[in-house]
Order: structure tokens, then C-alpha cells, then sequence
């Protein structure tokens, strides 16, 4: 009796390299073709574009890991590396209709996941009207081929990111008009597929969330120089005799202390989502 053979068997794993553009175009290189240049180097092409369009996410997996594409209106479809045509540095890719069944003009977002790393593994989803969600990775397992439902949205509001996490990541989100906010992805309970998620920035009239990522502690963030020294006296530690002689204009000194701003965090974008 001849054991049945999975396709997957005779496929060599490999990492490579996956690049998307805005128009919907995605093709999967091999690491392998890239060189590591030196400090002068000029770099090479990695991919063609047509006019106006732009390349959105690069991001490395294997060919046997799982990927997660995130349209946005919510619903999240599944294809192995492999299933990404194999293009060189130059050439333009596929479009992503032809691999997945998605509207045409549907943006996609996809999420690297392996589902191998140790404990719990969630998705972190942001709307452009300020929700979240936290969602279990493992209930993604069984998906059809059409995709199926990962995010129930309310009208009007759409899909902007999507994060992987390990359950102790803090979650930066920042908006069109610069407002922005950090906290523990703990402060949102993970929930089901059909949940609406709940309110994870509270946003002003016309404002929107343009982003969202994961957040370091040992790194630095850099906003605007105007807004970053509007903003010092209100963070500054006055509890120090320099703090408290710095917030009364006693200093002698010209040179201010280093805000807590300058190394708080860093906003560690996986290029992913």
C-alpha cells in the first residue's frame, strides 16, 4: 500500500522575501537573491510598479508557513508560502484576485503566521474609526477557501491593520490629526470571530486612525520638534530638585533635561500588517 504524498512534501522550505503593493500585486522572492551591500551601496531594484502605485508591505516567512490575508471589510482568507507565485526582484507580481476570491478593489492586508512560536498567539486588529479586537490565533485553524469572517464591522468603518502578538505586546495607535495612544494589549480581552471588539482610541470630530503597531519600551519615538516641546512641561518629572527647577525657569542652565517622551517608546511596525 503507497502511503498518500502531500504536495507540501516535495516542496523545499525556504524563507522569502513577500512584497504587496497598493494595487493588489504580490509576488514571493528568495532570500536567497538578495546580497548584503556595504555602508556606499546604491541598493538594487525589488520591484516594478505601474504609475501611482506603491509598494504597502514587505515582510519575510517560509514557504510553509501560513498566510493570513485581511481584506477590509473584515473577512480573513489563508494560503501556504508556496501558493504565492515565485517572481524575480524585478518583475511586478500577481494580483491578488487571481489568488484569492476577493472584490476587485478590496484592499488586503496580509499577517505572517506560523502558529509555531511558544503559548498563545492572538491578532490585533485596528478600524479606522478608533475599535479593536483581540483575537485568537488558533481560531483561524479551519478556514474555507472563500475565507470566512474574522471581524464583524459597524457601517461605515473599515479594516486599517492587523498585528500579531504573543498576549504581553503594548499597542500604539495614532490618528490623521496626530493624537495617539499606548496601552497593554492585555487591557482588551480576547474575543470570538463575531464580536464587534470595543473602543480602543476615543477619536475628535473628523479625526481618523491612519495606524497601529507594536510598541517598545527601550526605543525612542520621534514626533514633530513643535509638538514635542509643546508637550514636555506636562510629562516632566518635577519631583527631582533639576525636574523641579526646570519647570519653575530657575535652571541655570540653557540645556534642558531630556523629556520622558525621548525614551519611552518605539513603535516596532511589523511590516506584515
Amino acid at each position: 500500500m503507497v502511503d498518500e504524498i502531500d504536495i507540501e512534501d516535495l516542496i523545499e522550505e525556504e524563507q522569502c522575501v513577500f512584497t504587496l503593493t497598493e494595487a493588489g500585486y504580490i509576488k514571493r522572492t528568495p532570500v536567497s537573491e538578495y546580497t548584503a551591500q556595504s555602508k556606499g551601496g546604491m541598493g538594487k531594484k525589488g520591484i516594478t510598479t505601474r504609475e501611482e502605485d506603491t509598494v504597502v508591505d514587505v515582510f519575510t516567512a517560509s514557504t510553509h508557513d501560513y498566510l493570513l490575508f485581511f481584506t477590509d471589510t473584515g473577512k480573513v482568507y489563508r494560503k501556504k508560502g508556496y501558493q504565492i507565485p515565485e517572481s524575480g526582484k524585478t518583475a511586478r507580481g500577481t494580483n491578488i484576485v487571481n489568488i484569492l476570491p476577493v472584490e476587485q478593489g478590496r484592499g488586503s492586508r496580509p499577517c505572517s503566521t506560523t502558529g509555531r512560536g511558544e503559548g498563545q498567539l492572538y491578532l490585533f486588529m485596528t478600524t479606522r474609526n478608533g475599535t479593536v479586537k483581540r483575537l485568537p490565533v488558533e481560531t483561524l485553524k479551519n478556514l474555507r477557501n472563500n475565507g470566512i469572517r474574522a471581524l464583524t464591522l459597524d457601517e461605515g468603518d473599515e479594516l486599517i491593520n492587523v498585528q500579531e502578538t504573543d498576549g504581553s505586546q503594548r499597542i500604539l495607535i495614532a490618528t490623521h490629526d496626530g493624537q495617539a495612544v499606548c496601552f497593554d494589549e492585555t487591557d482588551v480581552r480576547a474575543m470570538g470571530r463575531t464580536a464587534v471588539g470595543v473602543r480602543g482610541i476615543r477619536l475628535r470630530e473628523g479625526d481618523y486612525v491612519v495606524g497601529a503597531a507594536r510598541a517598545r519600551r527601550a526605543r525612542r519615538c520621534s514626533p514633530s520638534r513643535k509638538r514635542a516641546t509643546a508637550s514636555v512641561r506636562r510629562w516632566r518629572n518635577t519631583a527631582s530638585p533639576a525636574g523641579a527647577a526646570w519647570a519653575s525657569g530657575t535652571t541655570p542652565s540653557r540645556k534642558r533635561p531630556a523629556p520622558l517622551w525621548a525614551s519611552r517608546w518605539w513603535t516596532d511596525r511589523r511590516t506584515c500588517c
